[in-house]
């Protein structure tokens, strides 16, 4: 999983009450062992400093607890959880026989997704893909929008024309279970298209 970058000022926010908690977890904790004199008795036993008490916030809210509802319901984070597996369709700008775009099918697309980090895998019929760097924008438009670089793989059973290349997506959440955006890919292959995705396993918010 890579970093990803957004907008929301939750990145700015959460830090500071999460230090907040740990200040405050700190000096409970060391009234409580002092009323209940257990300085001797558990003497062998290192109280959680204020750090520590920040690291375990941070890696439980990175982890987990940005995803609980009731954290988007106060405003305290926006980014949407894209956690899960996605399938759909995509059109690309190459022409058929026919002169018509080509339509491909997207089985799989499965998004890893922590408050700071985010994967995207791609598995289509004939190649894969893996995302690079990425961000979610919140602020910026009508939807949440997600947007990745990838290097694309061809498979084993892919045409010989196809190879290794780089490419853009850039992908709206219409509703909790739906994506669907456009993609390119760079000079060398000089395509691009739309995708329409929606999620059918894991659970957003």
């Amino acid at each position: 999983m890579h970093p990803y970058a957004t907008d929301s000022k939750e990145r700015l926010v959460v830090p500071v009450l999460l230090a907040v908690l740990a200040i405050l977890s700190a000096y409970g904790l060391s009234k409580l062992v002092a009323w209940l004199d257990l300085q001797d008795r558990l003497w062998w036993l290192d109280v959680p400093s204020v750090w520590g008490f920040y690291v375990l916030y941070w890696g439980a809210f990175d982890r987990w607890l940005w995803r609980w509802s009731v954290v988007s319901r106060v405003g305290l984070v926006k980014v949407p959880n894209l956690n899960g597996h996605w399938k759909g369709e995509g059109v690309s700008s190459y022409l058929t026989e026919r002169r018509e775009r080509t339509k491909f099918n997207i089985p799989d697309v499965e998004i890893r997704q922590r408050w700071t980090r985010l994967a995207v895998w791609f598995r289509a019929e004939e190649s894969r893909s893996r995302s690079l760097i990425g961000a979610i924008m919140v602020d910026e438009g009508q939807h949440p929008t997600l947007s990745y670089e990838y290097r694309n793989e061809p498979g084993q059973h892919a045409a010989e024309t196809m190879h290794a290349h780089p490419g853009m997506a850039r992908l709206e959440l219409i509703n909790a279970n739906e994506l669907e955006g456009e993609y390119y890919t760079g000079r060398d292959r000089q395509n691009y298209g739309t995708l329409r995705l929606a999620r059918v396993r894991g659970r957003g918010r």
